[in-house]
């Protein structure tokens, strides 16, 4: 029952955007693929960032910013206190893999119903 109720108020507020702007069905069209196309890419995005892919690239860019703008003993401290905190941690993989859920589901559904539109708009 839960794996149902998210689909179908995702399909619910799309029927309701033509309704209440009034858009045309070649215009709906636009919308919800431009719109499902974005949320694939927060996605993806958030999926390889959550990956470790960049950690390399980001690190060195930590550091940088380290000789740059050098941190007082006691900031530093508390950024490793916070870096090993397993509660933070697990905290931060539990809300990346449900913005990536969400956002994976709600792209797929928008998407889909973009396809389902073209289907109509050329029969």
């Amino acid at each position: 029952m839960k794996k149902v109720i998210f689909p179908m108020f995702i399909i619910l507020f799309w029927i309701g955007t033509i309704a209440f702007l009034h858009l045309s069905l070649l215009e709906w069209i636009n919308v919800t693929f431009l719109i499902g196309l974005i949320s694939g890419l927060i996605a993806t995005s958030v999926k390889i960032i959550h990956s470790g892919f960049l950690h390399l690239f980001m690190s060195g860019f930590k550091k940088l910013n380290m000789t740059m703008m050098p941190k007082s003993r006691s900031l530093q401290q508390v950024d490793e206190e916070l870096e090993s905190n397993e509660d933070i941690i697990q905290f931060k993989h539990n809300l990346s893999m449900m913005v990536y859920k969400v956002t994976l589901q709600f792209s797929i559904l928008t998407i889909s119903l973009s396809v389902i539109g073209l289907f109509v708009f050329y029969n």
